[in-house]
This record gives C-alpha cells, structure tokens and sequence, in this order.
C-alpha cells in the first residue's frame, strides 16, 4: 500500500463533493437534503477508510501524511453537521438520520 496514494484518494474524494457541500444550505427540499447528505456520508466513509489504511502504516517520514488525512476528515465532518441540520430544518426526525447513516454503512 502506497500511502501518499492513499492521501490522493481521500484529496480526490473531498474535492468531489466540495460543490455538494458548499450547497448543503441550498437545497430545496427535503428529499434533496438526504441526497446530499448520504452524499457527504459516502464521502466521509471513503476518507475514513484512507485515514486507517495511512494510520496504520505512518511513521516519522509519512507523518505530515496522517496530518493532512486528519484536516481532510475534520473538512468531511463539518460538511456532515452541516446537512444534519439542514435536515433537521426540514423536519427529518433523528431516527432518519441515524438510519440514513447506517444504509451509507454503519457510520
């Protein structure tokens, strides 16, 4: 495993979805609320899976990798608190929420 790959995948990941995210507060319905939201949660699933391949083979030279990782993971979970309260604006109760969570895989 290449560990400077793994920090691409999770860049490449985060700049996917960052037009998603920055309209999180746009949308107009409900609807696209949850769209957006499993999509920022895919996305959340993706770098935590880079974030532990890094983690586990990280030492003095890769460690400005796992930093990063870390900034990349924080970027993804903003996002996340973001669309979970626009979803509350809507009306999505938390039991929705936590199932949507656990249909993009357990979060």
């Amino acid at each position: 495993m290449n560990i400077k790959q793994e920090l691409e995948y999770a860049r490449g990941m985060v700049e996917r979805r960052r037009d998603i995210a920055n309209a999180i507060n746009a949308a107009e319905s409900a609807r696209e609320a949850k769209e957006n939201h499993r999509s920022v949660l895919g996305a959340l699933k993706e770098v935590l899976k880079h974030r532990k391949n890094i983690m586990s083979l990280v030492d003095d030279t890769t460690a400005g990798y796992a930093l990063e990782v870390e900034q990349l993971l924080g970027t993804v979970n903003v996002w996340r608190e973001q669309s979970a309260l626009v979803l509350a604006g809507w009306g999505v109760p938390e039991n929705e929420l936590r199932l949507i969570e656990q249909q993009v895989g357990g979060l």
